[in-house]
């Protein structure tokens, strides 16, 4: 029996049944069954597919519109995926770890899915609103929420369980001083740890505590943000802003780790020592995925979470020696199917294009039709 931990962030996503009636640079305005309202954004201009934080009181605008309540956060969503995997080879004992004070549908999903929690009561849960249901929806945020720090009695609790994982996954946890602690442990144990960089972490504390101790999981969307951009940049110079940036720190780093790069529907890089690999579905298949999600109501949030989750378990189940070719189309697979695309995907469903990472032709690692 293989065990990981997964250290996490949960949330509550409150998916909004709605139209948005009008999305100004500063506001977007919802209507449900009649019932408007508006949500005003701290971080301007309105963007579809981006996250954008609000200061008002999510709950009391939510509780007015029709919605449903799911648990969600990055942690949450990649060590439930890890359960779903069918393929793994071997049995999971999964376990989380969350500072958070827990929620009852949280902890009711995680129990339901044979995962072990363990939670620190230190700060409620936050708490996001999910208007739309695909590419186009908005997802906002409540009010930022204080960080906080580990006492001896929550980092006693953590090494005990990190300690007797094979591996350890930290997806969307907040709290600098946690993070720190998860990778310091995992280093101390010998545990091998994954983190999923995300804009809530500052770049100096990136590239001092995780890029040289962690293998690290970036998504396109937020790369830009880390740069300090905030203007809305197309697929093509996301892509581009990603490849120069994991060259970067292969420049800057010298370590054997992988840096893996999810790119949404546009598949996924990973840059190890001397090599810049590029994954991503043949047009044919993509076509498939793409009327797939076209004809479904549901929400397709949660892919990227699903990617990192299935990349460590399959990586853990193979003892941490899968060709990282190979690594990639599982993890893909596992994202795809997170969607809800329930056909074929054979192997040659992939394409995977190598490239020198001193030298590359972005041509091959951006091409022009896969936008």
């Amino acid at each position: 029996m293989l065990k990981i931990t997964v250290a996490g962030n949960a949330t509550i996503d409150a998916l909004i049944e709605g139209e948005v009636v009008t999305a100004l640079y500063d506001t977007i305005t919802v209507e449900s069954d009649g019932v408007k309202e508006t949500f005003r954004v701290e971080d301007p201009p309105v963007e579809q597919g981006r996250k954008h934080r609000i200061n008002q009181n999510i709950v009391e605008k939510v509780l007015s519109l029709w919605h449903r309540m799911l648990p969600g956060g990055g942690g949450y969503n990649s060590v439930t995926g890890m359960r779903q995997l069918e393929d793994i080879g071997s049995e999971l004992e999964l376990s989380y770890l969350d500072v958070s004070i827990p929620h009852h549908l949280v902890q009711k999903e995680l129990r339901r899915a044979g995962i072990d929690p363990h939670f620190f009561w230190q700060r409620d849960i936050p708490f996001n609103a999910i208007i739309g249901w695909k590419g186009d929806k908005f997802v906002l945020k409540g009010p930022a929420l204080g960080r906080v720090e580990p006492d001896e009695e929550h980092i006693a609790e953590a090494r005990e369980v990190i300690s007797g994982s094979d591996s350890l996954l930290i997806n969307s946890v907040k709290d600098p001083r946690y993070l720190e602690k998860y990778v310091e442990i995992a280093g101390e144990m010998g545990v091998p740890a994954y983190v999923v960089i995300t804009t809530s972490q500052e770049p100096e504390f990136v590239s001092k505590h995780l890029l040289p101790n962690a293998i690290c999981i970036l998504n396109y969307d937020e790369i830009p943000f880390l740069h300090g951009k905030s203007e809305p940049m197309d697929e093509k110079s996301r892509m581009e802003l990603a490849l120069d940036t994991v060259r970067q720190i292969r420049s800057e780093h010298d370590t054997a780790k992988p840096i893996f790069v999810t790119l949404g529907k546009n598949g996924a890089y990973c840059a190890s020592k001397n090599t810049l690999r590029y994954v991503y579905l043949n047009p044919e298949y993509a076509e498939k995925v793409v009327e797939c999600i076209a004809s479904q109501h549901r929400r397709v949030n949660g892919a990227g979470d699903s990617f990192a989750g299935a990349l460590v378990a399959y990586d853990t189940a193979h003892g941490h020696k899968l060709c990282l070719n190979e690594l990639l189309i599982l993890a893909s697979t596992a994202s795809i199917r997170h969607i809800g695309y329930k056909g074929e995907l054979p192997s040659d469903a992939f394409n995977v294009v190598e490239e020198p990472i001193k030298s590359p032709q972005y041509s091959r690692l951006v091409p022009t039709g896969h936008h």
